[in-house]
């Protein structure tokens, strides 16, 4: 820098001597470079060269520790950036397995409820016809049984009834013989067989 420029230099030169700390430079470069820095080029000697050069030395280390520093951050980024990137996509795999396997057992689940309906229609449907039947069996019993019940009562009345008059029955034979008895005539005085009456 030219000499009017002093205040810019003296700028810089401060922040050459801070980036020294920041380097961890020795506190004899540090000191040592704003005198050397202030000279000109032509003028130093072999020490201000020497310093000169640590100083660069010092710099280009630092500026490589920096990189270093940065490229292992944006590594580390990118690795954690690509750990849960995958991470992700395990998640995203795992949800999706769940979700086909919660479909299919919703389906499953489904069709095994329609089945079951199926089953429970046809079950009822067939103790319907199956209660039908046996209704209609108890019907038939019923009915015979009512037949039996009528047929027992037919013959029960007709060895209870009294028999019907005849010539043989009890009630025959004394209208009988009260009617013989009417018809005869009555034994008296004109009849052969009676006594004579003789006055006295």
């Amino acid at each position: 820098l030219a000499g009017k420029d002093w205040r810019a230099r003296d700028k810089h030169i401060k922040k050459v001597v801070a980036l020294l700390g920041d380097a961890t430079a020795p506190a004899s470069l540090c000191a040592a470079a704003p005198a050397t820095l202030k000279e000109r080029p032509e003028n130093r000697g072999p020490f201000a060269k020497a310093t000169v050069d640590h100083t660069e030395q010092a710099l280009h280390k630092h500026v490589a520790a920096l990189l270093a520093e940065r490229d292992a951050a944006v590594a580390a980024i990118k690795l954690t950036e690509a750990q849960g990137v995958a991470a992700a996509q395990c998640a995203l795999e795992e949800a999706s397995s769940r979700l086909s396997a919660a479909q299919d057992a919703s389906i499953s689940a489904q069709n095994a409820w329609v089945e079951a309906n199926a089953r429970v229609s046809g079950f009822k449907s067939e103790k319907l016809s199956q209660r039908r039947e046996e209704v209609a069996a108890q019907l038939e019993e019923a009915r015979a049984a009512e037949k039996n019940f009528q047929a027992v009562l037919a013959t029960f009345e007709a060895s209870t009834a009294p028999p019907a008059a005849g010539a043989d029955s009890p009630v025959a034979l004394e209208t009988t013989s009260a009617a013989t008895a009417t018809a005869q005539p009555a034994a008296g005085a004109d009849s052969p067989g009676a006594p004579e009456t003789t006055g006295a």
